[in-house]
């Protein structure tokens, strides 16, 4: 026990000293972290032999759920809205014509037949949303044109349309001779889709009223509150034959879009669980591969991660933007092409033909993995690049930044205080202008019956209000209030 958990925790300190690798390097961390874990690996120095695609596929389950929700805790609904119709369009339409387009150079390549080709298809389909979050976050690349918010809504999106994908091939082929008509797999596609968007409202909807009726007087227990909410929903919705991970992700969304208290260090709390979550799942992976049977991939699969990246993703692209005339032009197409990075949920998803049993999924697996590794070197490698050749980097900052982005503030948080008015307060009735605070305490919020009121030198203090007060030295407030409460 002992000797495993020294092993976890130098994992964990390599893996969070790898960022600093990575910004030097420019090598994308979702690389680094496969790599360690191929390190400890059978093949490599660790000689830990794991080879558990259930166990796996539970421990990526768990951590897509934290990372998709996570991406979906970070997106504003209004830096959505301008781009809700190209996101969805490349989450749909670009996802089906990629595992449609893509399916056929594997098979010509590979010896899997064609239905086996599809799966394949669809399991690298989506664009990965650890791996454009975690690279677009790390690198503080600004783009112009929202480009940055529609990378990471398709990201964030187009994972459950590729599984529902996934899904339906893997009934096919296991299916055989008795596979169901053409009929129920639309159905099942759009009822997946529906109940997963639908739950994913609904429940944000629902976690609203319950963030904020409870009141929790405790800060640390919002984010386990939060943590219960995720995992209830994601269950919730496969139990009723919906998508959960569209869900959470969609339940992401509206938490930001709510108020609630402590909600800053929430998400903080949730950006270190997603971290967490990524080291976890990438090193899970990494052990799961061998690299002895992987270079065996390398003859076909170098030239189909090249056919994806530089072939395949642009004409998806450019063929579903082209849906919205001129609104964006050629160097954007190109840059949202090459944005498109694959990670560990193609990766995953192939880990899921394995537990399905599905034959060839051994092939499916390594050739993935393989086309993966390729692709996030080539595009990881080279996107801030790609943005400065284009000229699509914003260089004017913005002018004015939520509370929630301005890490400075946490700086007065010692200086900061609350002051609950009693029906005996010396302040109950009286206008702010009549009070002799201390010199340099300010007024800088009053909290009244679930409402916020600005206040102003007229501005009449009631009872049951709570004033957040900003003063220099906290103790000589004490002693000011004392001094009023003993006359």
């Amino acid at each position: 026990m002992n000797k495993m958990m020294i092993i976890c925790s130098i994992v964990i300190i390599i893996s969070a000293y790898s960022a600093k690798l990575s910004k030097r390097f420019n090598i994308p961390l979702l690389v680094i972290f496969i790599f360690i874990g191929m390190l400890l690996g059978s093949d490599g120095i660790g000689h830990i032999y794991f080879n558990d695609p259930d166990f796996a596929y539970l421990i990526a389950s768990i951590a897509l759920c934290f990372i998709l929700f996570y991406g979906g805790f970070q997106t504003k609904i209004h830096d959505v809205k301008p781009i809700i119709k190209e996101g969805i369009a490349l989450s749909v339409i670009g996802v089906v014509l990629n595992a449609a387009l893509f399916a056929f150079p594997i098979y010509y390549f590979t010896k899997l037949n064609l239905l086996q080709s599809f799966l394949a298809s669809s399991a690298v389909a989506s664009t990965d949303a650890a791996a454009v979050f975690s690279l677009l976050e790390f690198s503080k690349i600004k783009l112009k044109y929202r480009l940055r918010t529609l990378l990471e809504f398709e990201s964030g999106s187009n994972d459950p349309i590729a599984y529902v994908m996934i899904l339906m091939f893997i009934s096919i082929i296991n299916a055989g001779t008795k596979s169901s008509s053409v009929s129920y797999y639309i159905i099942f596609f759009i009822r997946q889709m529906l109940i997963g968007a639908a739950m994913g409202f609904l429940l944000g909807y629902i976690s609203k009223f319950i963030l904020e009726r409870l009141k929790l007087k405790i800060e640390e227990l919002y984010s386990i509150l939060i943590i219960g909410i995720l995992f209830f929903t994601f269950s919730a919705t496969n139990l009723l034959y919906g998508n959960g991970f569209l869900a959470i992700y969609i339940l992401g969304i509206m938490l930001r879009s709510k108020k609630f208290l402590y909600k800053n260090s929430t998400i903080k709390f949730f950006s270190v669980i997603s971290w967490l979550m990524q080291i976890a799942l990438f090193i899970c992976l990494g052990l799961l591969v061998f690299p002895t049977e992987l270079i065996d991939f390398a003859y076909y699969g170098i030239p189909l991660a090249l056919i994806l990246v530089f072939i395949i993703r642009p004409i998806c692209v450019f063929s579903t933007l082209a849906i919205f005339g001129k609104k964006y032009n050629a160097k954007s197409k190109i840059f949202l092409s090459w944005g498109g990075l694959k990670g560990a949920v193609p990766i995953v998803f192939a880990i899921f033909t394995m537990v399905a049993k599905v034959p060839g999924s051994n092939t499916i697996f390594n050739l993935i993995f393989f086309i993966v590794l390729v692709s996030v070197l080539i595009q990881g490698t080279t996107l801030t690049l790609g943005a400065k050749l284009l000229g699509l980097n914003e260089e004017k900052s913005d002018l004015i930044k939520e509370k929630s982005d301005t890490e400075e503030l946490e700086y007065f948080e010692d200086q900061m205080l609350e002051l609950n008015i009693t029906e005996y307060s010396s302040f109950a009735g009286k206008k702010i202008s009549e009070i002799d605070f201390p010199e340099e305490t300010l007024i800088t919020l009053i909290k009244r019956n679930n409402s916020y009121v600005h206040p102003k030198g007229k501005t009449v203090i009631e009872v049951n209000d709570q004033l957040v007060i900003m003063c220099k030295n906290k103790i000589d407030f004490f002693k000011y209030i004392d001094e009023l409460q003993n006359v």
